[in-house]
C-alpha cells in the first residue's frame, strides 16, 4: 500500500535526519557538518542548500565533502537526491534506507554519483519523476526500464512510456495506449482498473467511477474501497455518493456512516435536506452527530462537535 509505505519512509527519513545536525556556519567556527570541520573554499559565499548539499562560488558540497569538478557558481539543488551545475547532474544514495541502488554507468566522487545526463535537459516532472535525455528517475533511483523520449508522468505516481505503464518504480500490466490516471490512486486502461499498483478485480469498466472520497469507487454492481469490494446491502448504487474527506455517504433514500472495518450503517431520522458533514462530525436541523451517532448537549464531545462544524 503506497500510503503506508510513504508513511514509513517519512518516519525513517525523520529518524535519519534527527541524528544529523547538518551544516553550521559561524564567524568564529567556520563551517561544520555534523560538528566536523568543512574545508570551505570561500566562507563569504558559502550557502546551505537542501538534502545535505551546499555551495560557494568555487565548488559544490555534499555532507561536508567537496564535490570534485563541480562548478560552485552554477551548482544548485534540484529535487530528491539530485543536484546539478552547468557541467553535470549529481545524485546521492543516502536517502533511500536499506536499499542498494543500481545506477547507470558513472564516475564516482566522494559519496556522489555523476549521472550520464546533460544538465540542460534534466527536468523535474512532478513530485514523483524527473528525466534527462537518457534516463528517467524516481526521487532516489533510476527507472531503468523507462524510455525517456516517450515517458510522461500522469500524476499521483502513475506514468507511462510507449511500451510500459508505471506506478512509482513498479510496472503495471496495463496497455500504455489506453492507460489513464482517473483520480486519487485509481487508474485504468481499456479493460482493467488499478488502485496504486493493485488490480481491482471484477470491475465493470463502463460504469466504474471514483467517488468524491478518493479511496472509494463504484460501478453498477459493487462499491470499492481501494482494491476491495465492500458490502453494500441496503444501498441504492445508482445514486450512492461518498462525501469528500469524511466517513459519511448518502443515496436517494438514506445517509450512511462508514466506520473503520465495518459496513455502511444507515443513520435513522436524518433530515437529508439540511445534512452537513466534516470528517467524523455531522449535523442536520435537528441534531449533531459524531461517528454517525446523535450527540446531545451535556455529552463531553458535544461542544467539540459544534465548534468543529462551525468552522468555514
Amino acid at each position: 500500500m503506497r500510503t503506508y509505505q510513504s508513511f514509513i519512509l517519512v518516519l525513517l527519513l525523520l529518524l535519519f535526519f534527527s541524528c544529523d545536525k547538518g551544516y553550521e556556519k559561524s564567524w568564529f567556527g567556520g563551517v561544520t557538518f555534523n560538528e566536523n570541520k568543512v574545508d570551505v573554499q570561500d566562507w563569504w559565499s558559502f550557502e546551505i542548500l537542501q538534502n545535505d548539499y551546499a555551495r560557494d562560488v568555487k565548488t559544490g558540497y555534499y555532507r561536508g565533502n567537496i564535490i570534485d569538478g563541480s562548478d560552485g557558481k552554477t551548482f544548485e539543488y534540484v529535487w530528491g537526491s539530485f543536484a546539478k551545475d552547468k557541467n553535470y547532474v549529481y545524485s546521492s544514495n543516502t536517502y533511500k534506507p536499506f536499499v542498494i541502488i543500481e545506477y547507470v554507468p558513472t564516475t564516482r566522487t566522494n559519496t556522489i554519483t555523476i549521472l550520464d545526463e546533460d544538465p540542460s535537459s534534466f527536468v523535474v516532472l512532478d513530485n514523483e519523476f524527473a528525466k534527462g535525455n537518457n534516463h528517467v528517475y524516481t526521487m532516489f533511483d533510476v527507472l531503468e526500464s523507462a524510455d525517456a523520449s516517450t515517458f510522461e508522468s500522469l500524476g499521483n505516481g502513475f506514468a507511462k512510456d510507449n511500451k510500459t505503464v508505471f506506478f512509482g518504480s513498479k510496472i503495471l500490466k496495463a496497455d500504455p495506449a489506453t492507460f489513464q490516471h482517473i483520480r486519487g490512486f485509481y487508474s485504468s486502461d481499456q479493460s482493467s482498473v488499478f488502485y496504486e499498483d493493485s488490480l481491482v478485480r471484477g470491475v465493470d469498466i463502463q460504469s466504474f467511477e471514483v467517488l468524491d472520497n478518493d479511496e472509494y469507487a463504484k460501478d453498477k454492481h459493487h462499491i470499492y474501497k481501494k482494491y476491495d469490494t465492500i458490502d453494500h446491502k441496503g444501498v441504492d448504487l445508482p445514486t450512492f455518493q461518498m462525501f469528500e474527506h469524511s466517513f459519511y455517504a448518502l443515496d436517494k433514500n438514506n445517509v450512511f456512516y462508514k466506520a473503520y472495518f465495518k459496513n455502511f450503517s444507515v443513520m435513522k431520522g436524518v433530515d437529508m435536506a439540511t445534512f452537513k458533514e466534516r470528517a467524523f462530525y455531522a449535523k442536520d436541523k435537528n441534531n449533531y452527530y459524531i461517528h454517525g451517532d446523535i450527540i446531545k448537549e451535556g455529552n463531553p464531545d458535544y461542544d467539540e462537535t459544534v465548534e468543529y462544524l462551525s468552522r468555514e
